[in-house]
């Protein structure tokens, strides 16, 4: 796992950004302090929970010049379909959500369970130092 006065591990990787799939990187957020939250699976009970409570917080977030950016291993096809099921969100997911399929982000950050290809439930913070 990463941890404190540790640089964050470079990514790059597809993800869901306001409902558009789209490159991001480690690169777009270099010098600016951000969030990188992982949940384990999408199509759960308690994942949409954490997802929900960091999108109402983004402008919180913003305010203060941090950027969130949530992550797990599932696709961009499935966090697509899920985001769209406005039972469970209500309101649109409007920061971005990482599709590490590949694992390499997940692994890079230590974050992944390797016996199930997920990612534990994890948050870390970058300054805006890396």
């Amino acid at each position: 796992m990463a941890s404190v006065g540790q640089r964050a591990p470079a990514w790059c990787v597809n993800a869901y950004v306001n409902g558009e799939q789209q490159r991001i990187s480690s690169d777009q957020y270099a010098g600016r302090w951000h969030v990188l939250y992982w949940y384990p699976l999408d199509f759960t009970f308690v994942c949409p929970t954490e997802i929900r409570g960091f999108e109402a917080l983004l402008d919180d977030f913003r305010k203060e010049g941090v950027e969130v950016v949530g992550a797990s291993t599932d696709s961009y096809y499935s966090h697509a379909q899920w985001f769209a099921d406005r039972k469970t969100f209500a309101q649109p997911i409007t920061h971005p959500v990482v599709a590490d399929t590949n694992h390499a982000m997940s692994r890079a950050f230590g974050v992944l369970k390797e016996d199930e290809g997920i990612a534990y439930r994890a948050t870390v913070v970058v300054d805006d130092e890396g």
